[in-house]
């Protein structure tokens, strides 16, 4: 398959992540947010865990926290 075929195929879907401010690149985080939602769940402290996963994930804390922000909007 081809670039523009992948493109085509996923358009609508694309659209709607443009239209909704999502970088294609925050896929990347995927994971990140799911464990950091695994571990509030278990109850630990939300500045813990973005200490912890920052580090994880070579981010900055202030970047951490903007990606929660990002992921916890409604689209």
């Amino acid at each position: 398959m081809k670039v523009h075929e992948c493109i085509e195929i996923s358009r609508p879907i694309l659209e709607a992540i443009r239209r909704a401010g999502v970088n294609l690149d925050d896929v990347k985080y995927l994971e990140m947010y799911k464990r950091f939602l695994t571990m509030k769940g278990e109850g630990l402290k939300v500045s813990y865990i973005a200490e912890k996963l920052s580090d994880e994930y070579q981010i900055r804390p202030r970047k951490f926290y903007y990606i929660l922000k990002k992921f916890d909007s409604v689209v």
